[in-house]
């Protein structure tokens, strides 16, 4: 694995939060929920709210020069605090495949360990990212569910795999 550090983001990364986002949203459409234009729109005050939630943490990867490479985010349902997902995982290509969403997961399910009231945290993915479902099977996470194709926000029409860990 490379030689990088990561921490949780704050309030004050705003601007680098919001220049990888949207450069991911750019360049791996297919792999979100959301979209750039949507997230183009956002203001600095939305930016900064999701770096400040006490409900979530966006953990960024740093490069040893010290640029962001890589981003992903745990978010405690509002509507059942025992559970927690994770959404907005992106590393930028060209550091890809060198064991870094391995050090997302880690940092993410760490979080939820520390949130004695979280005792799930699920994932959802595209049925044919399989990255995403081996990563998801080396963590231990379960699959729980399939959907129905929906339309994604790229367009694309595909299953959804929902996927569970147990704390």
């Amino acid at each position: 694995m490379l030689n990088v550090s990561s921490r949780v983001l704050t309030p004050e990364d705003w601007e680098i939060l919001r220049e990888i986002r949207l450069y991911a949203l750019r360049e791996s459409a297919h792999a979100f929920g959301s979209n750039y234009q949507r997230e183009a729109a956002f203001t600095e005050e939305q930016w900064v709210e999701r770096l400040a939630s006490k409900r979530s943490a966006i953990f960024g990867l740093f490069s040893e020069g010290g640029e962001l490479i890589g981003i992903g985010c745990i978010l405690q349902s509002e509507e059942d605090a025992s559970r927690a997902g994770l959404f907005m995982a992106y590393i930028r290509p060209e550091y890809r495949k060198k064991g870094l969403s391995k050090l997302l997961y880690e940092e993410r399910i760490a979080w939820a360990k520390n949130h004695p009231e979280v005792s799930v945290i699920f994932t959802h993915n595209r049925k044919k990212n399989i990255a995403a479902q081996q990563m998801n099977q080396s963590f231990g996470f379960v699959k729980v569910a399939e959907t129905e194709p929906r339309q994604w926000a790229d367009g694309a029409v595909e299953r959804e795999l929902i996927y569970e860990l147990r704390l």
